[in-house]
Parts: C-alpha cells; sequence; structure tokens
C-alpha cells in the first residue's frame, strides 16, 4: 500500500512541476510578446498582462509544493522564528 502512494506522489509531483514549468514559461514568453509588440508595432495586447500575472500566480502556488518537498518543513519554521518578534507587542 505504501508503494502505491509513493507511486501516486511522485506522479502527482511530475504533473506539478510540469504545469508550474509551462505556466512560468508561457507567463515569460507572453511578457516578452507584449513588450515587443508595444514598443516595435506600437500594439498592446490587452488581455496579456492580466494572463502572465495568473500563470505567475499560479506557477508559485505549484513550486511551493516542490520547494516544499525539496528543503522540507525546517525552512518554513525558521522563516517564521525570524518574524515572530516582528510588529507591535500586546
Amino acid at each position: 500500500m505504501i508503494k502505491f502512494f509513493d507511486l501516486l506522489s511522485s506522479i502527482i509531483g511530475v504533473i506539478n512541476r510540469s504545469i508550474a514549468i509551462i505556466g512560468i514559461t508561457t507567463g515569460v514568453a507572453l511578457a516578452f510578446i507584449n513588450v515587443v509588440a508595444r514598443y516595435a508595432f506600437n500594439y498592446s495586447l490587452p488581455w496579456a498582462s492580466e494572463l502572465t500575472v495568473y500563470l505567475f500566480l499560479w506557477g508559485m502556488f505549484l513550486v511551493q509544493r516542490i520547494v516544499l518537498k525539496l528543503m522540507g518543513i525546517f525552512q518554513l519554521v525558521c522563516w517564521l522564528k525570524m518574524f515572530q518578534n516582528v510588529g507591535p507587542k500586546p
């Protein structure tokens, strides 16, 4: 049963990584095309900036799982401890 869940986790990881890579790469390419079109042809794609933001956001959300799996929860705990004393005192 554990081998099944390991296999399922690796399959989900591959799908997750592929979607994240495609999303971020598409966002970069779309932003580049929009900049070239704006300055070279004096025409801007009105939907390109909105789609780029969504692609970057979803790409980062999907990359979080990969980073957490590779670096573990330790990094998150260190990050939280670093900022626990920031802010107003009760």
